[in-house]
C-alpha cells in the first residue's frame, strides 16, 4: 500500500478523524493501529499528535488472522482504511470476520486511486467522504 500516495492519504484521514474528535464533533476514544502481518496499537498516540512516522511505511502483507484477534463490542466502533486487495483466502477470511462482528460498528476508507473496485457497501467510504462516514456514527459530545 505504498503506492499511489497512499501513505499521505492514510495520514491525511487519520488527521481529519483526529480533528474531528479533538473539536468535540464527537465523543469517543481513539485509538491507532497498524495492520499487516500482525496488529500493532500504537499505545502512546492521541488526537493532538502527529501521525506516527512509523505508519508512513507500508510493508508485510494484511493478515486476516491479525484481525481475529480484535474483539469488538456492540459499542465499539472500528474505522478501516485500506486499499482492499487481499489475497484470496485472506479476502475470505476477512469477509467472514467482518459478518461476525456486531452491525454498524465498522466503516471502511478505501484509501487509494486504485483501491478495489470491489469493496463496496454502505459502509465504504473514499477518503474524500470521510466526514460523512462519521457524522452520525460516532457518538455525539453528552452521550
Amino acid at each position: 500500500m505504498s503506492e499511489n500516495a497512499k501513505p499521505f492519504v492514510t495520514r491525511t484521514s487519520v488527521l481529519t478523524v483526529a480533528q474531528y474528535v479533538r473539536l468535540g464533533y464527537a465523543s469517543t476514544s481513539v485509538r491507532l493501529h497498524r495492520w499487516a502481518d500482525d496488529l500493532q496499537e500504537e499505545g502512546d498516540w492521541t488526537v493532538d499528535d502527529e501521525f506516527p512516522a512509523a505508519f508512513h511505511q507500508c510493508v508485510g502483507r494484511t493478515s486476516a488472522q491479525a484481525l481475529v484477534g480484535l474483539e469488538l463490542t456492540d459499542d465499539d466502533q472500528m474505522l478501516l482504511l485500506t486499499d482492499g486487495f487481499w489475497a484470496p483466502k485472506e479476502a475470505k477470511e476477512i469477509s467472514a470476520w467482518k459478518r461476525a462482528l456486531p452491525d454498524g460498528c465498522l466503516r471502511v476508507i478505501k484509501v487509494g486511486s486504485d483501491a478495489h473496485p470491489q469493496l463496496t457497501g454502505a459502509d465504504v467510504f473514499a477518503p474524500d467522504e470521510i466526514l460523512a462516514a462519521l457524522n452520525g456514527w460516532l457518538p455525539e459530545p453528552g452521550r
